[in-house]
This record gives structure tokens, C-alpha cells and sequence, in this order.
């Protein structure tokens, strides 16, 4: 078995050989060492690399998730090769949300990236990160986004309870839940990433020339009444 790149332990052989002698080619001795050896597979917790102080050690952290994400990267660059497969609508979403003109390549290695960094942490810690505090702070119209969606996926849940159908949730973190988690988090900082754009973008729209208030036809009362209550429609005179 290999951690790393590098063998840990014995290599785990036979006494026999399966194809001619079945299940003879086992011993009892075999059978043992192959329990070991699965037993030690299964049972690996990820460790992440830390400093004296006890912090994770970049460098090192950085060298741990290498050989993982070409491994993953090279398996999504061979799967949006087939039209059929999700990876290929998920590289559209990206782009559309956030890349325009990146390539399948570069889609593949921040795939890669992203889910290897994640997944790691989730598994070792239970944590997404590192996401900022603008991200995570994100609201439309009081509702805080991340922190709502979190809330609705959790065991207990939140939200009104109107049945008992309402008790019938995941018990468990799902693939699918890092999936659409790691989505919302991109579509969020990439729209936090666009706000010093748009600032300057709206200053330099009201530092132009503009409409003054007295320039704008008025609207007749008929107008202002809810569209039940117009009657006949007719044109503004502009």
C-alpha cells in the first residue's frame, strides 16, 4: 500500500496462485495479513502538517495536496471529453458565472483544487475554508445567504414545520451537499470580488451628466393606481 507515493508497510502476497489453485491459494496466514493490510487502507484519517506553533504548515500542506489534485485533475480533464458526463454541464455553469474564456484545462485544475482542498478539510475537521468574512457575511434583503443555507442542511434544520414530512431529512454530509456548497461559495466571492468594480462603475455614472427631476414627465394619477384599477391603458406623451 502506498501513502504519498511512498510504500508503507509490506507488500501483502499470496501463497498461491488464485487463477489455478481458487481459494486454496489463500492461507490462513494470507487471509490475515490481507485483513490487516484493509483494515489499515479503511481506517486512515487524513493529518494535516503543522509548524511548531501548531498552525498548518503551508509548504507542507501544499506538497500533501499536489499528487491528489493532478490525480483528480487529469481524471476531470479525461471526463469533459464526454458530452454526457455532469462535469461538462458544470464547467459551462463556471464559466458563465465566473470564467468566460477559461479553457477545459483550467477548469479541470481549480476543480481539482478546490474539491482536494475541501474534501481534506472536511474530512479531517468538518470545515470549509478559507472563506472570508465578506462571503460569509453576504445578505439580500436581511437574509444571510450562507449562513441560511448552512442552517437548512443541518440535522435539526430551520424553517416552519407544517407536517411531519417536514422531520424527513439527510442524516448525513452528502457528496452533493459539498458539491452545491463549494458552487455557492465560488458564485459569492466572485460577486464580492466584482463590488470595487461596480463602485467605480456607479461613480462614475453619477459623476456624469444626469437627468434632473424636473426634466422627467410627470405621471398623471391615473398611473398611479394599482393595474386593476387603470381602466383603459393609453400612452405617456414623452
Amino acid at each position: 500500500m502506498y501513502r504519498s507515493g511512498e510504500l508503507v508497510g509490506r507488500v501483502v502476497r499470496l501463497s498461491g496462485d488464485v487463477a489455478a489453485d481458487g481459494k486454496k491459494a489463500a492461507t490462513a496466514r494470507d487471509a490475515l495479513a490481507v485483513e490487516r493490510l484493509l483494515r489499515d487502507f479503511l481506517s486512515w484519517q487524513p493529518t494535516l502538517p503543522t509548524d511548531c506553533n501548531g498552525k498548518i504548515d503551508l509548504k507542507a500542506f501544499a506538497a500533501l495536496l499536489a499528487p491528489l489534485c493532478r490525480m483528480l485533475r487529469d481524471d476531470v480533464t479525461e471526463a469533459l471529453k464526454d458530452e454526457k458526463s455532469p462535469l461538462v454541464q458544470l464547467a459551462k455553469d463556471w464559466r458563465q458565472l465566473l470564467f468566460p474564456d477559461a479553457p477545459d484545462e483550467q477548469f479541470a485544475d481549480a476543480y481539482a483544487q478546490t474539491v482536494t482542498f475541501a474534501l481534506l478539510l472536511g474530512r479531517s475537521e468538518g470545515k470549509f475554508a478559507p472563506v472570508v468574512p465578506e462571503v460569509y457575511e453576504f445578505e439580500v434583503s436581511g437574509l444571510k445567504v450562507v449562513q441560511s443555507w448552512l442552517k437548512y442542511r443541518m440535522r435539526k434544520g430551520a424553517g416552519k414545520k407544517s407536517s411531519p414530512l417536514d422531520d424527513i431529512r439527510s442524516q448525513r454530509w452528502t457528496s452533493q451537499f459539498t458539491t452545491e456548497f463549494l458552487e455557492l461559495l465560488w458564485v459569492l466571492e466572485a460577486t464580492v470580488e466584482g463590488y470595487p468594480e461596480q463602485k467605480r462603475l456607479l461613480e462614475s455614472v453619477v459623476q456624469g451628466e444626469c437627468f434632473r427631476s424636473d426634466e422627467l414627465p410627470s405621471v398623471p394619477d391615473e398611473m398611479r393606481k394599482p393595474p386593476g384599477d387603470r381602466g383603459n391603458q393609453f400612452e405617456l406623451d414623452y
